[in-house]
């Protein structure tokens, strides 16, 4: 809901109050899904650049790296939130941000399979790193494999005329 508003201030606001009545293990992955959807609203904002908007997004994502750590891989809540999901983020973000070295580190420890429930993310995961490879010089054969492989995991997300 707070990603269709796309209000990075409402999602940084309810992340916020739930920090401070944080009571329960199971609390950290929606707060931690509050931070990255922080993150992700923060980075679709066009109208803000520059250091201080890329460490603001950088901010929610260490703090959603923080609380993963914690939570491990989970479904509470019925959420993918955990290591592996923050990582897809902060390559996602990385890329949309244009530092596209950056998200390739970010994404090299990432295993989008453990997510198996997930192909969606799994899926976005190899077009957002594929996305980032075609634009290092030498990279190109990388990039093709990591594209490939969305069209493997979702061919419809691939092809606009597979219905």
């Amino acid at each position: 809901m707070l990603m269709s508003a796309g209000s990075p201030t409402q999602a940084t606001a309810a992340a916020n109050t739930l920090e401070a009545h944080l009571t329960s293990p199971d609390a950290h992955a929606p707060l931690g899904e509050l931070h990255l959807i922080s993150a992700t609203s923060l980075t679709q904002n066009r109208q803000r650049s520059g250091k201080a908007h890329t460490a603001e997004v950088r901010g929610h994502l260490a703090e959603a790296a923080n609380l993963a750590g914690r939570t491990g891989e989970t479904r509470a809540w019925h959420l993918n939130f955990g290591p592996t999901n923050v990582g897809i983020h902060q390559l996602s973000l990385h890329t949309d941000l244009g530092l596209h070295g950056e998200a390739v580190t970010a994404g090299g420890g990432v295993h989008p399979e453990a997510l198996e429930h997930a192909p969606g993310r799994q899926a976005a995961f190899h077009a957002d790193l594929g996305r980032s490879l075609s634009h290092l010089r030498g990279r190109e054969a990388e990039a093709v494999a990591a594209l490939l492989t969305v069209e493997q995991i979702a061919p419809s997300a691939s092809s606009p005329t597979r219905r």
